[in-house]
């Protein structure tokens, strides 16, 4: 998935934050052209399959997700 498809579903980058959670829209701007792989996956779930995941995407840490 491209960052660019995730803003468009969610009509922006403040939808998009807000349904992932963030409180900041510098962090979308932050992943370039793609999301990190975690959000990519927690968007699947979210959007129900609309938005896929990149399987073939190499692995980038995302550093707006807690791992505790």
């Amino acid at each position: 998935m491209k960052t660019k498809e995730a803003v468009k579903h969610y009509g922006g980058q403040r939808g998009l934050c807000e349904a992932l959670g963030l409180k900041s829209r510098q962090a979308i701007s932050a992943w370039g052209e793609k999301p990190p792989i975690q959000r990519q996956f927690q968007l699947e779930v979210l959007t129900n399959g609309v938005l896929r995941a990149d399987r073939q995407s190499d692995y980038r840490p995302d550093a707006s997700v807690s791992n505790t």
